[in-house]
């Protein structure tokens, strides 16, 4: 493929998967009950990078935590 050509790809927005009401249901209004993440065995730089990303996300919606934050391995 040259620069003088592209491709298009479809694409259909589906209301239910977007996170236009993140961080919910992990955090509801400003409260956790908690939350397991469970990890793969081997995390790669940039999945533990994405990990980071969406821990501190949710930190930031975050007034009171009731519960625990918990990663374990998958093979646990």
């Amino acid at each position: 493929m040259t620069e003088n050509h592209c491709k298009t790809f479809g694409f259909v927005a589906i209301e239910d998967l977007l996170f236009s009401n993140y961080p919910y249901p992990f955090i509801e209004d400003g409260k956790s009950h908690g939350m397991l993440v469970v990890l793969p065995d081997k995390l790669s730089g940039q999945e533990f990078a994405m990990l980071e990303n969406l821990f501190h996300l949710l930190e930031s919606s975050l007034k009171r935590s009731d519960g625990e934050f918990e990663g374990v391995r998958g093979s646990e």
